[in-house]
């Protein structure tokens, strides 16, 4: 979805946080990279795993930070999945995968294939709110797709040292992702997280942005930074990304 004005929205993204005890230290839109790469380097970063990939671009945003590691991408629909081998053609450390992430156990699940060029689409049906702020995205296909547990996508790894970072971008999924499994031993391996979460869900059965934060402060993880991603009309904040860290 295409941002609109982010004037005056993050701050309200920091008040609303502050009221929950939760202080975030501002970060422009500009420093995301710098914040990204700081942690790759003071975290050892060996793996980084990309998962609702879309085209590629953040598995590209990654390689130009310097992070020369194992990359894992991770994209469901078979459109956009092309696309992302062809992006990871020239990367022989550059592996894709063309299966969703959730659940407790492997499955088959529908992808509701949004209009703008995949970069809405989900697992979950839209909600009202999406509905009405965003008349022009459309979901009018569905795809059968793999789903595997993230547990079994760590299994396949085969590198039971790694120290991963781990991005998360599923549109509302992110809850299906980590509920169906992220125990202390996979935890313990992901020292850093960047994940996106809603303060207004725009899918049914998504969590929101103070579920989110919970699940993951009583798993060790602290709040890094916050980065603003999309807008309603009104120029608040739907949803951001979650730079999280272990603590």
């Amino acid at each position: 979805m295409k941002p609109l004005s982010q004037s005056g929205a993050a701050q309200r993204a920091r008040t609303w946080l502050l009221k929950r005890g939760i202080d975030v230290r501002r970060v422009s839109a500009d420093t995301e990279a710098q914040a990204i790469s700081r942690l790759l380097r003071d975290e050892q970063i060996t793996h980084f795993l990309d998962i609702g990939a879309n085209q590629g671009q953040f598995g590209r945003f990654v390689r130009s930070l310097g992070f020369a590691g194992p990359l894992h991408s991770y994209e469901p629909d078979p459109t956009n999945f092309v696309r992302l081998q062809q992006q990871a053609a020239d990367d022989a450390d550059w592996s894709c995968h063309n299966f969703a992430v959730g659940g407790s156990q492997a499955s088959e699940q529908v992808l509701h294939v949004a209009s703008n060029a995949g970069l809405s689409s989900s697992l979950l049906p839209a909600s009202e709110l999406m509905t009405s702020e965003f008349e022009t995205i459309s979901f009018d296909r569905g795809v059968k797709v793999a789903v595997l547990p993230l547990v079994d996508v760590f299994d396949r790894l085969a590198a039971p040292d790694g120290r991963v970072f781990l991005k998360v971008d599923v549109q509302g999924y992110e809850r299906f992702v980590f509920e169906g499994g992220f125990p202390t031993a996979l935890s313990d391996r992901v020292p850093a997280l960047l994940v996106e979460s809603s303060f207004r869900p725009m899918y049914d059965g998504a969590w929101d942005v103070s579920q989110e934060l919970t699940f993951f402060y009583d798993r060790g993880y602290a709040l890094a930074a916050i980065f603003p991603e999309v807008f309603s009309e009104a120029g608040n904040c739907l949803e951001a990304d979650l730079l999280l860290r272990r603590f």
